[in-house]
């Protein structure tokens, strides 16, 4: 049977959609996903075989036969991991000239026909932008050590630090430091030195806390209104700089940490684009989305902000259907 094919792979999860070549479902199937940039490819290349080997035979279908794959994988951010990826599928019998691999924000970008931007603040952040000239750009996700600002992990990582400081009794945040002290069973600044060393690097657990943190916002807590805040800026830092990448007029600035300031003493920028929201802070988080959506009519008064309808697995599929009609 022909078949089109859309996967949507995380470092947690793995997800495929198969249509025939009409474009009615077939199936769907999760499986494991792959952090592609972080595993490598050995790693990668034996994750993707297990997920579409899977896959394949609960619908008895066969790689020669597919139409158009578009694979939107996290951890694809050079031209060299695209490569990688084409390769895997290539291995397991895949045409190559029906193969599309792309950075699971970049995939966003085949939603708007014209100039596009999309931002993604889950548990990591990052930006891309198309310009008129079909250039593609790229600002920040390099991993919550180098960049992923405005994300999950740094919302958690100034929540903590705001509960240290309240235990230190340096600032007053009565409500999220009652939900950080019943999730963690963290009482003690000793207690929260042992937790940062255990946790620091591990993104899950401390991007867990931004829900907490967001549910204190909207009980009242000042300290972690502020931390959302903030946090929102980075992410529309984000769109900024991607748009000044677009406009050919990259501002070279020092990396900012808050914002507030220079986006007050800029003129609003004219470039006409669609900016689309996805990932769980932006699309779940009402105050922080406000924010952004706040800033843009600011400074971007000529965008338009969305959200998608569809998920990123129905989105892969209706661009390999398109991509390879």
């Amino acid at each position: 049977m022909k078949f089109y094919a859309g996967l949507d792979v995380g470092g947690t999860s793995g997800r495929v959609k198969f249509s025939a070549e009409d474009k009615t479902l077939i199936g769907e199937y999760l499986g494991e996903g792959c952090a592609f940039n972080t595993e490598g490819y050995e790693l990668g290349r034996e994750k993707y075989r297990k997920l579409m080997d899977a896959a394949l035979s609960k619908y008895e279908l066969t790689s020669s036969d597919c139409l158009g794959i578009c694979i939107a994988a996290s951890g694809i951010d050079s031209k060299e991991q695209e490569m990688q990826m084409r390769s895997i599928f290539e291995e397991m019998g895949f045409a190559k000239e029906r193969i599309l691999a792309v950075n699971d924000c970049e995939l966003f970008l085949y939603l708007s026909k014209g100039p596009v931007l999309v931002t993604i603040s889950g548990t990591g952040s990052i930006c891309y932008g198309r310009n008129e000239a079909g250039e593609v750009f790229r600002t920040g996700g390099w991993n919550h050590v180098l960049s992923d600002e405005g994300s999950a992990y740094d919302i958690g990582l100034q929540t903590f630090k705001a509960y240290a400081d309240w235990l230190d009794g340096r600032i007053n945040c009565p409500i999220l430091a009652k939900k950080i002290a019943n999730a963690t069973g963290v009482k003690t600044l000793e207690q929260a030195d042992v937790y940062v060393n255990d946790h620091l690097l591990d993104k899950s657990p401390v991007g867990g806390l931004a829900v907490l943190c967001a549910q204190a916002a909207e009980e009242g807590d000042l300290v972690a209104k502020t931390i959302i805040k903030e946090c929102a800026a980075k992410i529309f830092a984000l769109v900024w700089d991607t748009c000044c990448k677009m406009e050919g007029k990259p501002d070279n600035r020092i990396k900012r940490e808050l914002d507030e300031a220079f986006f007050a003493n800029q003129e609003a920028k004219a470039l006409q684009a669609d900016l689309w929201l996805w990932g769980s802070v932006n699309v779940k988080n009402t105050f922080f989305r406000e924010q952004i959506i706040n800033m843009a009519k600011k400074k971007l008064p000529n965008v338009t902000v969305k959200i998608p309808e569809k998920t990123a697995l129905d989105i892969a599929l209706g661009v390999a259907q398109e991509h390879f009609a």
